[in-house]
């Protein structure tokens, strides 16, 4: 019997797959799709084909602000190659980048060569993504009056991203979570300066060296790498589909093993049965739990701050006070939801001690929305800095333990509160706003938490 060439036999594997997934939707159809419905969506689709040729007209209408936009995007063109590889080092904390599945990984184990079969699935994905920039370049000329130059210069752009990314996201999935977010934080960095003093040789820098990385990469492209958790991975990128999953009420939850503490060496010693550690692993498997969520809501905040860093400075600094205010509000209902989940609920625990566990936790989250307000300070350098940075740390000190209070009276239903305490938190709040204008309000409103001794302190409080 010949043998099939590795093309082949990927194809083949390629095809079964598409033709279970196939089957799969068709299932899922049969269940929420019946005549009548498809006939509205039928209607729902003409009007959806005639919106695409009226928007045509409405958008013409808008001719002389496109112009602009073309002007400011063709100055900011060098920018996509700093912001770009950005989402694929996000990327790089859950996905591979190139997907390999339990089926094309046993290739290996007949006489096919891994290799090859890695450079296929990558061709395959190249090809995709080119015609996904294609189609979207072409709705882009055709719908607006932007320039044929123009769009092909950012879709070219990010074609080459897309491409010299994929090496290091393949690379950086297998490192740990530090490492990635170590990247993280210098492209960050890097943008910071770029948008602020408009570098002009970053543009050709970043390039350079993503083409030099990559070449320096190929040689040890299967160095240390860990098959399992990439074969899982893309196991679970390729099943994991959301209109299934809705249809069925059933979430598709990536492996256990893939979370993102699985490398921390602490993991691996004695667990020492002590009220603090007992409150810190109960706190690590419910946000756990909630990793997703928590992504969500983090990455939202992250972007909302960062974005608003690069605009007027008052506006920041309103944009740093709701960040807070959203934050802590967050924090406060996964506080409660901790004891209304698993045994938790059910059995007295000393909320004081959860709470102190719990302020480590938080502080983490808070970090990383200091990145970009790091970044602000870096680009906004005064002698005020020192003072910003106390001011900033006291008030979302000051806030938790007033957030997490109120969360334990709340769970004690203890309708007493100690509203004075509150209303120092939003002067606080309220002085930050305002310190962009009035440096001395930060002097003032600074030693306000520190007038009532103690105001942080509970006693041990057991739930009920």
């Amino acid at each position: 019997m010949k043998k099939q060439s590795h093309l082949q036999a990927f194809r083949l594997i390629r095809k079964n797959r598409r033709k279970r997934k196939i089957d799969t939707y068709k299932l899922a159809l049969s269940v929420v799709l019946d005549k009548t419905t498809a006939f509205y969506l039928l209607i729902l689709v003409v009007y959806g084909v005639m919106g695409f040729f009226i928007a045509n007209d409405f958008i013409n209408d808008y001719y002389e602000q496109f112009l602009l936009w073309e002007e400011i995007a063709k100055q900011n063109i060098g920018m996509l190659f700093t912001i770009l590889p950005l989402g694929y080092l996000f990327q790089s904390f859950k996905q591979p980048g190139v997907i390999l599945t339990s089926s094309e990984y046993q290739l290996s184990l007949l006489p096919y060569s891994l290799k090859k079969i890695w450079l296929l699935s990558s061709l395959e994905k190249w090809l995709k993504q080119l015609i996904i920039f294609m189609i979207m370049g072409g709705l882009v000329i055709v719908l607006t009056p932007l320039s044929f130059e123009v769009v092909f210069s950012y879709i070219a752009i990010a074609i080459f991203i897309h491409l010299t990314m994929t090496i290091p996201q393949w690379k950086l999935f297998g490192t740990r979570w530090y490492v990635k977010l170590g990247w993280i934080l210098l492209l960050l960095l890097v943008n910071g300066i770029n948008f602020t003093f408009h570098v002009p040789n970053v543009s050709i820098l970043i390039p350079l060296l993503l083409i030099i990385s990559n070449i320096l990469m190929i040689p040890k492209l299967f160095d240390k790498v860990e098959w399992a958790r990439i074969t899982e991975m893309s196991d679970f990128q390729i099943w994991s589909m959301w209109f299934v999953s809705k249809v069925s009420e059933v979430d598709f939850k990536p492996p256990r093993k893939l979370s993102i503490f699985r490398n921390l060496t602490r993991r691996k010693k004695p667990f020492q049965y002590e009220e603090k550690s007992i409150h810190h692993r109960l706190w690590a498997i419910y946000l756990r739990q909630h990793i997703q969520d928590l992504f969500k809501i983090i990455g939202a905040l992250f972007l909302l701050v960062f974005v608003f860093s690069w605009l007027d400075e008052w506006v920041f600094h309103i944009v740093i006070a709701v960040a807070i205010i959203i934050y802590f509000s967050i924090a406060r209902s996964f506080f409660i939801g901790r004891f209304e989940a698993d045994l938790v609920q059910v059995l007295p625990w000393n909320l004081s001690g959860f709470k102190d566990s719990y302020f480590k936790w938080v502080i983490f989250g808070a970090l990383i929305l200091f990145i970009p307000v790091g970044i602000y300070f870096i680009t906004h350098a005064s002698y005020w800095l020192p003072i910003q940075l106390l001011y900033l740390i006291i008030t979302i000190w000051y806030l938790y333990h007033i957030t997490i209070n109120r969360a334990i009276m709340f769970l004690n239903k203890q309708l007493k509160s100690k509203l004075g305490f509150e209303v120092i938190g939003y002067i606080l709040l309220f002085g930050w706003m305002f310190s962009w204008k009035f440096k001395l309000v930060l002097l003032f409103c600074i030693v306000i938490p520190l007038i009532s001794k103690k105001w942080y302190v509970l006693q041990p409080i057991y739930n009920h």
